[in-house]
């Protein structure tokens, strides 16, 4: 399809970095975009994290050498903070129908502490939005 953006940008992605035995990161970073979706009162201005990288849609200059630093090419193409929860969804719901990704997947200690933080936000949203 001609569409730009979307779902099918990252799917090379996902599996590049699962092929390069990089799984635990990127568990880490769909953790990282899930926890900040399930945090009450989520602050919608750009933050700077303790590794002092800048959220939103600032982006880092480049260095004097021309090269751009690692954290300048993932802010240009990350979702923003409101969409990074549904598409950390998305990247490991694709992930768990890709045979390479979940038998990686299966693999990862944080993948299983994963999916119990999962389940424990369904059983409480079950209990919050369930009919009294």
């Amino acid at each position: 399809g001609g569409k730009g953006g979307g779902q099918h940008d990252y799917k090379a992605l996902l599996v590049a970095m699962v092929s390069w035995k990089q799984t635990d990161v990127l568990i880490g970073l769909l953790r990282e975009w899930i926890a900040s979706g399930l945090r009450e009162g989520s602050d919608p201005e750009p933050t700077v994290s303790s590794k002092g990288k800048v959220g939103g849609a600032k982006r880092t200059q480049k260095r004097k050498g021309g090269k751009a630093p690692p954290a300048a090419v993932a802010s240009d193409s990350a979702p923003n903070s409101a969409s990074q929860p549904t598409t950390a969804l998305e990247m490991l719901g694709w992930m768990l129908t890709h045979p390479l990704c979940l038998e990686e997947l299966k693999k990862q200690k944080r993948f299983w502490d994963l999916l119990d933080v999962l389940k424990n936000s369904l059983s409480l949203l079950e209990t919050r939005f369930s009919p009294q």
